[in-house]
This record gives C-alpha cells, sequence and structure tokens, in this order.
C-alpha cells in the first residue's frame, strides 16, 4: 500500500527514493523529513558501548530505516530529520495507554544513572550545573514590547550557576530546570561515533579536550526538565546536533536560517547582552543584512518591518520557507542542522541529551598551514614595526611589498609542494582507535554561544592522537623544576628507559596500514620482495617529495643538552628514535597537527639514512633541484631494503605523492 504523503517530509513518501533538489526547491520544502520505524513497537536498541568502533555504526543506528548514505547525501547540513522510535507516539504529546519499550533503555541504566537527577548532577562533566529558572505566566505577559509595540511571546531564559549537585537537585525538585554535560563516559563515546559515522573533521577527536590542533570536537548537553509548560523560545546553533528524547514529551519548532555555515549561534532567547556585538559580527559575515532577533511568524511580503527609528527589528532576514513541528517522546530522535532555528516547549517533563558536534573550517586549516609555510621564510618571520621618524620603517610599505608576492608564494605551495595532500595527509582522514578519557572536568558553560563566553581550558601535557605519547611539558611542571633541586642521574635514566620501552613508539621499517585504510599500494604481505615490487611501479607514476609542513628530529638531538648536562651519555636507541611533526606552526602554542614518534631498524641504516640525506639537502644553497624532492639514490635502496618505511612516512604525511603527470 502506498504511503500518504506528509507536510513534514516535503509531499514526499518515507519509502520513496528522494532526489537531491536545488537549494531554491529545499527552502520551499518543510524543513522537517520525519523517519517512521520499521517496527511496530520499538527501534533496535542504542547503547554507549564503545565497541560501534568495531564495524557497528551509531549513525546507522540512530536513523534506521534511514541509511547514513541516505542520510549524508540528502538531508545532512540541509534539513532536520526526525526519527520516530515507535509508530505508537501520539503526535498530540499524550501517552499510549500500552507503553512500548524504550530504545534507548542502556544508555539510560549503564550511562545516564537511570536518570536520576542528582547522580547526573554529580557526575556531569562539568565543573557546575546551570539551573534554568521557571518563569510564571504572569511575567510572561510583562515581558518587554517590541519597537511595534508587540510584546515578545515569550520570557529570556535566565540561569544562574550551581556548584554543588545537592543545590541543583533541590532547584530541579521546586520546578526548575538543569543544563550540564553528560557523564564522560556518555559523552566521550556518543560524540566519538558520531563524528567517525559522520565524517565531521574527518573523525579526529581528542577526548581530553586538550588539544589545539584537533579537527573536530564535540559535547553532549543534558537537559533535565522538572515541570511541562516550559518554552525554550527561537535561537540556532553553529554545530550540528542529535538530540535523543530519553524520557518525557518536547515539542519542536524549527525554521531555516540564512546564515549558511555559522561560526557562531545567534541566542535571542538567552538573556545574555554581553554575546550580542560577536554574533553580530559572527552572522553578518555571510549576511549583511542579519539582526538579533528571533524569525517572526508574518509572511515575508509584510513590509512594516522597521522600528519607529528606522532600524530593522524584524527577523524577517533571519529564516527563510515555512516552518514546521516534531513533537519527541522517549526513543525519538532529532537531527538538526547547524544555523537552523528551533523553539522548544516542553510537553511533559523528562530528560534528553543534545549530541552537538563541531569542526575545523577549511578557512581555519587553510590558513593554519599556510602561516607555518610562511614562517619557513625569514622576511614573513619579521615582527611588525613601524616608526614615524625612519621612512624606512614604514610597515604598511613592508606588508605591501609581501603581499605582492604572496600570490606566488600560495601557488607554488598548491602545485609544487603537496597544498591540500600536505595539509591532510592520510592519517588525519584515517579516524583514530577511541579509548574513553578519565581526566579532570573542564570549566566551561556548555550554552549555545559557548565559543564566546569561555575560553579554552588550561593547556595540560600534549597527548599524542597518532601515538599516544606526550611531547611538550607542563608549564607548571617548568616551574616546579626552577625551584627544585637539580634531579639525580638514576631518575634521568628512568626516563630514558621509559621512552625506549613505550609500546606506542610505531616500529617503522614494520608498519602496517591501519584497519579500514586502503594505502596506495598493497603492503599486507609478509614478503618484503612483493612490497618492494608494488612500491616500486608507484614510484615510477609518481615524484616522492617532502612535506614542507613537516619535520623529522632525532630523539638525540631532544635528550642529548641535558643527557650531558647530567653527566651521562645519550642512549643508544636516541639513535634510533625520530619525532615526527607536522603542521605546528600555525597556532601560538606550536602545537602540532600530526605527532608521532618512529624507530629506525636495529642498525639504524634506513631512516637514518634518508633523515642524513634530508639534512645535507637542507645545507645545500647551490643545488638547482627543488629542495623538497627526495634524493633518487637514497629512496631507491630504502625502497628495495624496507619498503614499509616509504608507507609509514607516507600515511603519517613525511612523504607526499605526487603524479608525474602533474604540473
Amino acid at each position: 500500500m502506498k504511503q500518504a504523503a506528509s507536510p513534514l517530509n516535503g509531499g514526499q513518501s518515507t519509502k520513496r527514493p528522494r532526489k537531491k533538489m536545488s537549494d531554491d526547491n529545499i527552502i520551499g520544502e518543510s524543513p522537517v523529513h520525519v523517519v517512521q520505524p520499521s517496527h511496530p513497537d520499538f527501534q533496535n536498541p542504542i547503547d554507549t558501548n564503545p565497541n560501534h568502533n568495531n564495524g557497528n555504526n551509531l549513525l546507522s543506528d540512530l536513523l534506521s530505516p534511514m541509511t547514513p548514505k541516505e542520510f549524508m547525501t540528502q538531508h545532512f547540513r540541509q534539513r532536520a530529520v526526525h526519527v520516530k522510535g515507535s509508530t505508537s507516539n501520539n503526535e498530540n504529546g499524550r501517552k499510549e495507554k500500552k507503553q512500548k519499550k524504550n530504545r534507548f533503555q542502556p544508555i539510560i541504566e549503564d550511562g545516564m544513572l537511570n536518570l536520576d537527577p542528582l547522580e547526573l548532577a554529580k557526575e556531569t562533566s562539568s565543573d557546575s550545573i546551570f539551573v534554568w529558572l521557571a518563569t510564571h505566566d504572569t511575567q510572561n505577559k510583562e515581558s518587554t514590547q517590541d519597537d511595534n509595540n508587540k510584546p515578545y511571546p515569550h520570557p529570556l531564559v535566565h540561569s544562574i550557576e550551581v556548584p554543588d549537585p545537592e543545590s541543583a537537585n533541590a532547584l530541579h525538585q521546586a520546578g526548575h530546570s538543569l543544563y550540564c554535560r553528560a557523564p564522560p563516559p556518555v559523552e566521550q563515546v556518543l560524540v566519538a561515533q558520531l563524528l567517525r559515522d559522520t565524517g565531521l573533521g574527518c573523525g579526529q577527536y581528542d577526548p581530553s579536550g586538550d588539544s589545539m590542533t584537533s579537527l573536530a570536537r564535540g559535547e553532549v548537553e543534558m537537559f533535565l526538565t522538572s515541570r511541562s509548560g516550559g518554552v525554550t523560545d527561537w535561537h540556532f546553533d553553529f554545530q550540528e546536533n542529535f538530540t535523543l528524547q530519553l524520557s518525557g514529551v518536547k515539542r519542536w519548532t524549527l525554521q531555516r536560517g540564512t546564515v549558511p555555515h555559522p561560526l557562531r549561534a545567534c541566542t535571542p532567547h538567552y538573556k545574555a547582552t554581553s554575546v550580542v556585538e560577536n554574533q553580530l559580527k559572527a552572522t553578518q559575515l555571510a549576511t549583511q543584512d542579519f539582526c538579533f532577533e528571533p524569525p517572526t511568524t508574518t509572511t515575508a511580503n509584510n513590509n512594516n518591518n522597521t522600528s519607529k527609528h528606522g532600524n530593522d527589528t524584524k527577523g524577517h532576514h533571519n529564516a527563510v520557507g515555512p516552518t514546521d513541528t516534531a513533537t519527541l517522546h522517549p526513543g525519538d530522535v532529532l537531527y538538526f542542522p547547524a544555523g537552523m532555528w528551533h523553539k522548544i516547549e516542553v510537553l511533559e517533563p523528562g530528560v534528553s541529551i543534545n549530541i552537538s558536534l563541531m569542526a575545523a573550517n577549511y578557512a581555519t586549516v587553510t590558513c593554519q598551514a599556510l602561516q607555518h609555510y610562511l614562517l619557513q621564510k625569514d622576511e614573513w618571520r619579521q615582527v611588525l614595526v613601524h616608526n614615524h621618524d625612519h621612512k624606512t620603517l614604514n610597515a604598511v610599505d613592508h606588508l605591501k611589498q609581501l603581499l605582492k608576492d604572496l600570490p606566488n608564494i600560495i601557488q607554488d605551495f598548491a602545485q609544487n609542494q603537496g597544498g591540500a595532500s600536505a595539509i591532510l595527509p592520510p592519517v588525519l582522514l584515517q579516524p583514530p582507535n577511541f579509548q574513553p578519557e578519565d581526566d579532570d572536568k573542564e570549566s566551561s558553560e556548555p550554552d549555545d554561544d559557548q565559543e564566546e563566553e569561555t575560553k579554552p581550558p588550561a593547556k595540560k601535557a600534549k597527548v599524542d592522537v597518532s601515538a599516544g605519547k606526550g611531547s611538550d611539558d607542563d608549564e607548571d611542571d617548568m616551574e616546579d623544576d626552577a625551584v627544585e633541586a637539580e634531579p639525580d642521574k638514576s631518575e634521568w635514566a628512568d626516563v630514558a628507559v621509559e621512552e625506549e620501552t613505550d609500546d606506542n613508539i610505531i616500529d617503522a621499517c614494520e608498519f602496517e596500514y591501519p584497519a579500514g585504510y586502503t594505502g596506495p599500494c598493497s603492503i599486507d604481505d609478509d614478503d618484503d620482495d612483493d612490497a618492494s615490487k608494488e612500491t616500486f611501479k608507484l614510484l615510477k607514476q609518481h615524484r616522492l617529495i617532502c612535506n614542507p609542513l613537516a619535520s623529522l628530529i632525532r630523539m638525540d638531538q631532544i635528550n642529548g643538552y641535558f643527557a650531558r648536562r647530567l653527566g651521562k651519555e645519550s642512549s643508544d636507541q636516541d639513535n634510533l628514535l625520530f619525532v615526527l611533526n607536522m603542521n605546528y606552526a600555525g597556532v601560538e602554542s606550536h602545537e602540532s597537527a600530526v605527532r608521532v614518534v618512529l624507530r629506525d631498524d636495529a642498525d639504524g641504516q634506513f631512516l637514518n639514512q634518508l633523515y642524513q640525506n634530508r639534512k645535507a639537502a637542507a645545507k645545500n644553497d647551490t643545488t638547482k633541484r627543488p629542495q623538497n624532492l627526495v634524493d633518487d639514490k637514497a629512496m631507491k635502496q630504502v625502497v628495495k631494503d624496507c619498503p614499509k618505511l616509504i608507507h609509514c612516512l607516507l600515511y603519517y604525511g613525511y612523504f607526499i605523492l605526487v603524479p608525474i603527470s602533474a604540473k
């Protein structure tokens, strides 16, 4: 039997394949696409088991029966998707007489502490809980009027910060709502899985939250409501969002916004005047006529959209297309994209969580890489100087000269230095194996505009995403070292032994591609002769160049100075270990986008050979060949005897393959 068309899915049957539509057609559609469950009672249960990383797909489980491919190609970043957990859910918000099993029960029991408000407040990832104060109806009638003497329909959200769980729980029992982040085991697993499944930020998630160069971030917000009737008025987020309704019922009203790929949220519902200027600056980069107002329900043809002062105070320029509603019951999922306006009404109190996903944009990634590239040039490392008494020290004139050469520098980087492949080597396109962190809680308010009101957490010792090995010492440790007595030699020896026996060091000559990654040619065979043959075939069609954003440092350079100061010779192993850093000068902390520790073969002849060859090439200023080309003789010897080393350096971004036909 053919399914009837629904206004919630733009007149399309949910069983009929949808064609990708033009932007104009999408704007005219309903902003919400509805997916009915394949089972009349409930969908498959959803849990927070990290084993989703071993083949299962959380995105698939949440969206079923919609496929991830259909979601990513036809809906992702285009429209909201409401996946119903049960066909028995009644759209008017009332419960059916016969209770159906909640498919989120494993999450509720295992990670969400059976939705106990006090226990959730104790285990939140946030340092503090934020209490959204309930507003009485009388206050709603007394809300401030706009410039056209029409009252705003709902009061502003006013929150207070509560440091202790007991006080937060007492306020919740008194009828107020709680807002904070989910417990770390829930947050880390759900964020890691959905970043990987959607590909946001290439799935590069650091659960510690310390990394300044991670391509992806995320958090899971908890909303604990205690009474019906509460309204969170119109606003939009800059993140991609998946809301899971664990208990209670909420009605969402959604409308498309006019700011594609927003850099900041817009929060006219929230009582925080300090964020308005930054939000306007960010949104008006994309839409000049954007105003800090919620969208209105009047028609776009209404010309009375200016205040008595001549200022545009209506939200007509802030939203397009029709509005639509989605009523979420326990077991339902709502995906809504960044920049989509939404308003939420509590029909029945309960608990929902929102998986909020963020990723670096192309402008940031590109500019950080170009900054690293430019800082290798003396003229670009000069500090800014302008002196009115000396015409030769004119900052504007000097900058003009630098900018004159900039197009040629960028063109050279893009065409001859690896370009996009230099910025995004294979290791950054392969989501890392996820291991939950048991870190200290971060101190930050998880509000809709968190990035504007909070600073990054204090920098801790860097945890290598690739190698799992720390790089930089904590600044506090450095201060402690300055006042402590000089460490004895036995302590230094213990440190050296620990580095040598670290299981996370990668043996470069025994490198294997990670599961799920297909390299440029096969090296899985244990026979190095076959791997050599395949690699030689590959290099007949490609040039091998060194990534200008990468550096290789032998461990004796790092440990040698202090070893000598302590009267101890460098370990022999230090001549076999190399630290590969990639793309680090684009951030003030010089944190690397990729950092991995590699070990040469036992005789130290292969990686050392390439290393010494590169050092010699850097000193040879008279050569006419590009400095990033690898010496043919050295390369051929390594390919013959240790082909997996070449693939290791390709994977981690030290080498780049450039087709010979490319110009």
